[in-house]
């Protein structure tokens, strides 16, 4: 995602500016110093001030870009409320990248047997006219958490699920993405009489 992308980028350069804040600050202070010793300004640290507010000025012209082209308006005043803001949203689109990944997973997702295929066919048919970028976080919670969930349960219980039976695949694609019943690691089982089971799932 490019937004999520640029508020990465912003919230680097609000360090970056934290930093020369800090800089700037401490030069003026040794040529404040000077002053009231009445002697003369140290060259070096005269131009360092210079270079410092130099850098501060594109720092700043930069953020403010990238405020606008991520929908935030005009940078505030405050660097504390536009790191808040910037934040937040970058927290939003990492959360609605793991909803993508999530629903491109499932969308991958195929099954050798007919009924569980099914199963698998009509949830995709579902997720085509959701549109992740444009639900708040709470409707993306809502309506594709199970998806979230089921990555996480199939991408920690590979290995186990290899082993798992026909029914029990039924019962646990039903369970988790129709009825939102959460994990079922305690109820697996290997199938009986395989030696060599065929995968239940398979990318």
């Amino acid at each position: 995602m490019v937004k999520q992308e640029l508020t990465k980028d912003a919230l680097a350069k609000l360090e970056k500016l934290r930093r020369q804040f800090a800089d700037f600050q401490e030069d003026c202070s040794k040529l404040l110093k000077s002053i009231e010793n009445d002697d003369f300004l140290d060259s070096e640290t005269a131009v360092g001030v210079q270079n410092t507010l130099a850098n501060i000025t594109i720092i700043q012209n930069q953020l403010g870009t990238i405020y606008q082209n991520l929908s935030l308006g005009s940078l505030p005043q405050k660097l504390t409320e536009a790191a808040d803001n910037i934040g937040s949203l970058h927290q939003e689109l990492s959360l609605k990248a793991e909803f993508i990944a999530a629903v491109d997973f499932f969308n991958d997702l195929h099954c050798r047997k007919a009924e569980i295929e099914e199963i698998l066919i009509a949830q995709k048919e579902s997720l085509k006219n959701i549109s992740i970028e444009s639900l708040s976080i709470a409707e993306a919670k809502e309506q594709l958490q199970k998806y979230v969930e089921f990555k996480q349960f199939y991408d920690g219980e590979k290995n186990l699920m290899i082993k798992v039976s026909i029914q029990f695949g039924y019962e646990l694609i039903y369970n988790l993405i129709e009825n939102k019943a959460g994990y079922y690691t305690e109820t697996i089982v290997a199938a009986e009489g395989q030696s060599e089971p065929a995968p239940l799932l398979q990318l």
